[in-house]
C-alpha cells in the first residue's frame, strides 16, 4: 500500500485517506483508546475501540471507569452483522441489549404537549412497502397522558388504526374482525356528552348491536345501566330499519330508536336514542348526564 506515513502498526494511505491499524501478531488485537489516565499503567478513564484477537474480528467499544481492561458497552459482531449493547455476545436478533435488571428501549418526546407523537416503531420491507404496521403512542389530549394505536395495512389499502388504549384503558376496535361462520364483529367504547351525538359506521349494513351503557366517572363496567342498554337489530342500508329487542322486560326502559337524523337533542329528554342513516349508526345521549357506551356489532 502507497503510504505517506507508516510507523510500527499505523498506515495512513494517501491514495485513499484510510487510517489502518494493525497488528502484525498472531491473534494480535489492535486498539484504541480515547482515554484520561488516572495512575500508573494503564488505568484509565474513557472509552476504547478494540477488534477480538481469537479469530472472529469482532468490534468492541468498551468504557474505562478507573480501568485498564473496561467494560463492554457495545459489541459488532464480524460475522453475523449483530449488534449487542451491554452484551459481549449478541445471537438474538440483529440488535440485542442485555441489562442485569432487564432492559429499556426508550422513545422519548423532548417535551411534552397534549397532542403529537411519543413514539412509533414501524414495520415494513424495502423492496415494496416500508409502511406496513405500526404500533404509534402518542400524548392524549394532556402533556402527562398517552394511547396506543396499533395499526395495519391490508393489500391494495393504506395502513389505518385498528385497535386504540387510551389514557384511561379503554380499548376501541375500529376494524371488523372476520369468524369461522363469516360475520364482522366490531366493538368498541365511547364517551358521550349530555345531549350529544356519536356517530358508528359498522361493518355492513345490517345485522345487531349490543349496548351496555355505564357512568362515565367510575371505572368500565363499574356502574352498569340497565335503563340505557340492550341490543337492536339495524339495517341502515337503503331501507332504513332499528328495531329494539324486548325479550328480557328489566332492561332497555330508557333506550329509544328511530330511522330519523339525530342531533343531540332530538329524542326525548332522559332517554338515549339509537338512530340509522345511511351507512352508519348513531347514538344519541339524552340521559341528563355522560355516560359510557361499550358497544358490540355483528353483522
Amino acid at each position: 500500500m502507497a503510504s505517506e506515513l507508516e510507523v510500527g502498526n499505523v498506515n495512513i494511505s494517501s491514495a485513499d485517506g484510510v487510517l489502518q491499524m494493525g497488528s502484525t501478531a498472531a491473534n494480535g488485537s489492535p486498539s484504541l483508546k480515547l482515554c484520561e489516565q488516572v495512575s500508573s499503567g494503564d488505568i484509565s478513564n474513557g472509552f476504547s475501540f478494540n477488534v477480538d484477537g481469537d479469530g472472529t474480528n469482532n468490534l468492541h467499544i468498551k468504557r474505562h471507569v478507573v480501568s485498564a481492561s473496561g467494560t463492554d458497552v457495545m459489541v459488532l459482531d464480524r460475522d453475523s452483522g449483530n449488534v449487542g449493547i451491554n452484551c459481549a455476545a449478541p445471537t438474538v436478533g440483529q440488535l440485542q441489549i442485555d441489562h442485569a435488571s432487564g432492559s429499556t428501549l426508550a422513545l422519548t418526546r423532548t417535551a411534552g404537549a397534549t397532542t403529537g407523537t411519543l413514539g412509533l416503531v414501524r414495520f415494513g420491507n424495502r423492496s415494496i412497502d416500508s409502511n406496513l404496521a405500526n404500533i404509534l403512542v402518542y400524548q392524549d389530549n394532556a402533556n402527562d397522558a398517552a394511547a396506543i394505536a396499533f395499526q395495519t395495512q391490508p393489500t391494495g389499502g393504506s395502513t389505518v388504526t385498528r385497535l386504540t388504549i387510551d389514557s384511561t384503558g379503554l380499548a376501541t376496535f375500529s376494524k371488523g374482525i372476520k369468524t369461522e361462520k363469516g360475520l364482522l364483529k366490531k366493538s368498541g367504547t365511547v364517551l358521550i356528552d349530555d345531549d350529544a351525538v356519536t356517530t358508528i359506521t359498522p361493518p355492513r349494513k345490517g345485522g345487531f348491536m349490543k349496548l351496555i351503557v355505564d357512568s362515565a366517572t367510575a371505572e368500565a363496567g363499574e356502574y352498569p345501566q340497565a335503563a340505557f342498554s340492550g341490543e337492536v337489530f339495524f339495517d341502515c342500508g337503503t331501507s332504513l330499519q332499528v328495531n329494539k329487542s324486548t325479550g328480557i322486560s328489566a332492561i332497555s326502559g330508557d333506550l329509544n330508536t328511530s330511522t330519523s337524523d339525530v342531533s343531540g337533542t332530538t329524542g326525548t329528554d332522559g332517554k338515549v336514542t339509537i338512530a340509522v342513516q345511511a351507512g352508519v349508526i348513531k347514538i344519541e345521549n339524552r340521559s341528563n348526564g355522560q355516560k359510557r357506551f361499550n358497544y358490540l356489532l355483528y353483522c
